[in-house]
């Protein structure tokens, strides 16, 4: 999902910026923010290392607006950006070892009214999920979440990730059999794992 431009386009405001006025690159800033901590959040586990990772793609956008010069949008350009600095921080292990709770309270509730055992079983199977996620590579947590949460399609998480897309089938095809050996009590039997 792309952010919809209003006003002036993503090089005019690069182009601003570039000439030395800083009010372009700061709505460059504004028209993306969310988006990216969206993208982040989702591989780092918790708003805090999003928002950093977040904050360190800009850093690194604004030292290098030189090579963007001339694009059309660079929505996509920031957004690989941000999962590069994500991959970089789990190769680090900078997002190990998050609590679930953290960021648990963010998931959506289905219900209501839940009933109690029914919560207690989300619970626990929301624990499961977060835990297996952590347990795949970066690379295969990376295909995973851009294709099956983001909903990008295969090019798209090709050109995300900067590789071929059979690298990207490859990777989705290890990650969603490690969640099925991983997740295997919580399907019911012929279920796949998707998001």
């Amino acid at each position: 999902m792309m952010v919809a431009e209003s006003g002036p386009t993503d090089a005019a405001l690069v182009a601003k910026a570039l000439l030395g006025d800083d009010s372009g690159f700061e709505e460059l800033v504004n028209r993306y923010s969310d988006m990216l901590l969206r993208t982040a959040w989702r591989y780092t586990g918790n708003r805090e290392d999003a928002e950093d990772a977040v904050a360190e793609t800009f850093v690194r956008a604004y030292s290098r607006l030189n090579e963007i010069r001339g694009a059309a949008s660079i929505g996509p350009w920031l957004r690989t950006l941000t999962v590069n600095l994500c991959l970089d921080g789990y190769r680090k292990n900078r997002y190990r070892g998050r609590r679930i709770e953290d960021y648990a309270h963010e998931v959506p509730t289905v219900s209501s009214d839940p009933d109690p055992a029914e919560s207690a079983e989300d619970s626990e199977a929301l624990a499961e999920l977060q835990k297996a996620l952590r347990q795949l590579s970066p690379r295969q947590r990376a295909a995973f979440v851009l294709f099956e949460v983001q909903g990008l399609d295969i090019r798209e998480v090709a050109r995300e990730m900067g590789c071929s897309e059979g690298t990207v089938k490859a990777q989705l095809h290890r990650a969603r059999a490690r969640l099925r050996d991983l997740l295997g009590r919580y399907l019911a039997p012929g279920e796949g794992v998707s998001a």
